[in-house]
């Protein structure tokens, strides 16, 4: 599983491309998103004035090792919204396996005593009975 954080992404693209890829991912322009395991690589297709394809290959520890886009600007400087978009995208991935992974409705060992807990609260700090009241 990679797991990219946002902070990631921008710092990887550049505050520019950060900006617009997470609006086109937030847009739905990042289709067929697919993962090769034998290369260790995320492919997609991001939808812009034209389709273009981004690859962006990861390392072991999951960190980017190569990417690439067929847009222009990734030529000139490197790389581009759509490899951010796609990045994005990865990294929400991420974040649905983590909560899927989740149980809906967490195991309790011991039920809470919510009375038993306010009292010890209030006789430790009463001043704050004044904002329990507000409530």
């Amino acid at each position: 599983m990679i797991f990219i954080t946002l902070r990631d992404i921008r710092d990887t693209c550049g505050d520019t491309f950060y900006k617009r890829g997470k609006n086109y991912y937030e847009a739905g322009r990042v289709r067929n998103l697919v993962y090769d395991e034998m290369e260790n690589c995320y492919t997609a297709e991001v939808k812009g004035s034209k389709s273009y394809e981004v690859r962006i290959e990861f390392d072991e520890e999951a960190f980017i090792v190569d990417s690439d886009c067929t847009c222009p600007a990734f030529e000139d400087y490197g790389s581009c919204k759509h490899v951010a978009a796609t990045l994005v995208a990865i990294s929400r991935l991420g974040q649905k396996d983590i909560v899927k992974d989740q149980p809906r409705h967490p195991v309790q060992s011991n039920p809470i005593d919510i009375d038993l807990i306010l009292d010890s609260i209030l006789k430790k700090q009463p001043a704050q009975l004044q904002r329990l009241r507000f409530w």
